[in-house]
Parts: C-alpha cells; structure tokens; sequence
C-alpha cells in the first residue's frame, strides 16, 4: 500500500469531516445521479459517499482480485443472477495473498468460480444482506466499470477490460498506455509497481463530474479533452 506523507493525511482526515458539505458541492454538479459503479475495490464506495448518492452496487465495501473482477465483468447478468456463499479467507484460493495482508478474518464471497474480498464486512450475513439488496438496484442502463492495475493486474486483463464495449469505463493504471482511451494513471506505486491506492484522492486525476455526467456517446471528446488535460 502507498504510504502518503503526514500532512497529506490530516488534510484527507479534515476533509473526511466535512464530508457533508463537500458532498452537497459535488452533487450540486451532476447532471447524472443513478449510476451504478461495479468497482473493483471500494472506489466506488468511496464516490457515492462523496457525491452524497444511493449505492447501486453490489460491490460496495469489498474488492476482487484482478483475475476474477474481468472474469466477472464479462458475464456480469449471469454472476450477480446467483446466490452468494460466503467461505471462510483460509479457504479462498488466495489464502495465501490474505494472509500476507492480514484479511484472513475478513469473509470471502463467493459467485460460481468468482471472489470478492468483504474488506469491510466482518459480519457475513450483514456482507449477503447488503450485496443481495444491492443487486436488486443495479441500473443496468447507466452502469459505469471501474477497474485498477492491482491486485495481481497483468497488461492482458487490462486488455480484456478495454476490450469490453458498449458500457462507460475507467481504469487507474500504473504508467501511461496510450493505446487505451479509458486510463488514467495514478501516480501512488505499490511496492510490486502496481497501484497502490486509488481512493485517498479518488477525483484528483481526472474531471469525475464531467466522467459522470458526460453521455456514452460523447465519451471519445471527454476523453480527448482528459489526455490533453494531462500532458
């Protein structure tokens, strides 16, 4: 995990307290307001609290490891149409990357041969009570996908992730690659090169509001004016 600097984190900690105030801003600005965020980490979490929305995603709290959230994205309908098992970490066949992070006390879920890390649900009923509510609000008309290069990320599954069509995309990658329109590169390294945060400054790295609020058809100009802003 990235380590930012002291000050960086009580002005993040300052912020987190007027959290209310800063959401009525944020939201004040969208045109856009019930999209769903199938996110690969608490990304999306993170942005509907920002913006002071209802979560209309199942993936809110949790994370997957690369692998298996590209895998789920292709065939997401028939996934989030199955009843979630919860296994215990030392079951996960990621036992071993858990217990590196100290996560074995934390429930993993499980979708067929896919699963999702419930980093912030201790509790595994409370983690199927609020995935199968969720999923119950997913506006499958306004889905956006949000991707990182961590948790084992190769640059083949990025390339499965961009060469999913048809839905509003982001993906926070750990250097530029120009040959894929939907990324943006985060400046917060892991130890392995991979990035190592992507929620601390969740809207720092490109224009959120006008991601949201832009319509598919018109992604190819925001994301011109978006390179452009960060040459």
């Amino acid at each position: 995990m990235y380590n930012f600097t002291i000050p960086e984190k009580i002005v993040h900690k300052l912020k987190g307290y007027l959290k209310p105030a800063y959401s009525r801003y944020y939201k004040a600005k969208l045109k856009n307001t019930d999209f769903t965020i199938i996110s690969n980490n608490c990304w999306g979490g993170v942005t509907y609290e920002w913006f002071g929305l209802e979560k209309l995603s199942p993936t809110i709290g949790s994370y997957f490891f690369a692998d298996d959230y590209v895998r789920f994205l292709k065939d997401i309908r028939r996934y989030l149409s199955l009843n979630l098992s919860i296994i215990r970490a030392s079951e996960s066949r990621h036992a071993d990357i858990l217990k590196r992070k100290g996560q074995l006390d934390i429930p993993v879920g499980v979708l067929g041969d896919i699963e999702i890390v419930f980093l912030h649900y201790k509790n595994p009923t409370v983690a199927v009570e609020k995935w199968d509510r969720r999923v119950k609000r997913v506006n499958w008309d306004n889905l956006v996908l949000k991707f990182s290069y961590m948790n084992g990320c190769d640059d083949s599954l990025l390339e499965d992730f961009e060469s999913i069509q048809g839905v509003k995309k982001i993906c926070f990658v750990n250097k530029a690659y120009p040959q894929y329109q939907n990324t943006v590169v985060m400046p917060y390294p892991d130890t392995d090169g991979q990035v190592g945060d992507d929620t601390f400054y969740w809207n720092r790295h490109f224009d959120v509001v006008g991601f949201f609020n832009t319509p598919i058809d018109q992604m190819d100009d925001y994301w011109a004016k978006q390179k452009k802003r960060n040459l």
